[in-house]
């Protein structure tokens, strides 16, 4: 576990199958989760990822851009509370 999102992007770049999963917020200093997600799909890590987010709106603008048909997404679920 990361606190830091430079320090959890270094050490998935670093140590690419140490995990299973990624676990991570989407508004963060320094590295968002998107940004983060992102990176690692450029380096070719499909590991699953759970993003989360005390902001629905952001949530759901990020919804849209990645997953604009529920097909596209197959295994997303979003929920609002």
């Amino acid at each position: 576990m990361k606190q830091d999102s430079r320090k959890a992007d270094q050490r998935l770049k670093e140590q690419p199958t140490a995990d299973d999963l990624l676990i991570t917020d989407l508004n963060m200093p320094h590295i968002n989760g998107i940004q983060l997600i992102e990176n690692m799909r450029k380096r070719g890590d499909l590991r699953p990822v759970i993003l989360l987010s005390g902001y629905s709106a952001m949530l759901n603008d990020v919804k849209k851009r990645h997953c604009p048909e529920p097909q596209s997404c197959p295994n997303h679920t979003a929920r609002n509370r």
